[in-house]
């Protein structure tokens, strides 16, 4: 008759068990694996192991900025979205997030101290914000999970009143620089700047642009249809189509001479690198300053914001794929009023 063996491991704690040449412990709701000693130790070491790993304190906020590293949510995140979250969490300062909190239990993170925190960086107000914005993220992320049991405290501690940034762009200075890239043999650049200000598009979505739509489609495509080009805003995830007009057909033709699948394609014919794209925009807006082509000089973003303030205001969110108060933070025109009637 065989021996029951339901009880061999009747002495071990809860989630806990032999695995391989390991006594672990496991907790399957929340996939906590840890290994606490070899399997062969003596029952007595086991359970000395057990009762260390069960007296250490609970995990600490540090655990909550890993896990969000590593979820989907954030590495579906734009690259430069990615890499300033990265910058916020840590940098060789050790001022950031992690050095600041990364010990504490999230719980006994509150308002208060996150705006003490943020005072701490009032001569830097851009990076306050940014790591405002990621520490959100993280207890978001984690609160939503059960991860932190609480509220979030960066609802209540504000961010620094942001400027706005960039500026309008007249149409003088845009058709100048145009010309003066392509004169200078910088067609993928001028084209690139007439489909961000055309399309109202941010820059790394007109990098990714291709002729034709990709044989394995994904959603964050960028690629011409036989209407327009349709155009995935990685900022806000909404897809447009962006129609035809006689000027935006005239530029893509511009662009697709060559044959790269991209529209803005590098002389090696594959996609522009930020970097690269904008070491050479620099470069010749520096040179189109100096020969007087330009008075001053203006970003490439700041294309969007030509793009929205040129747009009827009440076209402006539809134009942008956004809401109608992030639309405006774009326009830099001044409203037009009734006088006193």
């Amino acid at each position: 008759m065989a021996r029951n063996r339901s009880n061999k491991n009747a002495w071990m704690p809860q989630h806990t068990k032999l695995d391989g040449k390991w006594f672990v412990y496991y907790r399957q709701s929340t996939k906590e694996y840890k290994r606490l000693c070899p399997a062969n130790a003596a029952k007595w070491e086991k359970m000395k192991a057990y009762d260390l790993f069960i007296s250490e304190p609970e995990s600490n906020f540090n655990d909550c900025i890993n896990a969000y590293l590593e979820s989907n949510q954030f590495k579906s995140l734009a690259p430069g979205t990615q890499k300033k979250y990265m910058s916020a969490v840590q940098t060789s300062k050790n001022k950031e997030l992690r050095f600041t909190f990364g010990s504490m239990q999230p719980e006994d993170i509150n308002a208060p101290l996150v705006t003490r925190f943020m005072d701490s960086w009032h001569n830097m107000p851009e990076k306050a914000n940014s790591m405002h914005t990621a520490l959100s993220a993280i207890f978001v992320w984690c609160i939503q999970r059960g991860f932190i049991v609480g509220n979030n405290p960066c609802s209540i501690a504000k961010k620094y009143p942001g400027k706005k940034g960039g500026r309008y762009v007249e149409d003088i200075e845009y058709k100048a620089f145009f010309n003066f890239l392509i004169d200078n043999g910088k067609t993928a650049h001028a084209g690139a700047m007439a489909i961000a200000y055309l399309c109202g598009s941010r820059q790394q979505d007109v990098l990714r642009l291709t002729k034709h739509r990709p044989f394995q489609h994904k959603e964050n495509d960028c690629y011409a249809v036989k209407d327009g080009l349709v155009i995935y805003q990685q900022k806000t995830g909404k897809v447009q189509l962006k129609l035809w007009s006689d000027e935006l057909r005239q530029v893509y033709n511009l662009c697709t001479q060559n044959s790269s699948p991209y529209v803005i394609s590098s002389a090696s014919g594959g996609m522009y690198t930020r970097g690269g794209f904008n070491s050479t925009w620099q470069r010749m807006k520096t040179k189109a300053r100096e020969q007087g082509v330009i008075k001053n000089g203006f970003r490439f973003h700041d294309m969007k914001i030509k793009a929205s303030s040129d747009v009827a205001p009440d076209k402006r969110h539809l134009f942008l794929g956004g809401t109608q108060q992030n639309a405006e933070r774009y326009n830099r025109t001044p409203d037009s009023v009734d006088t006193v009637r």
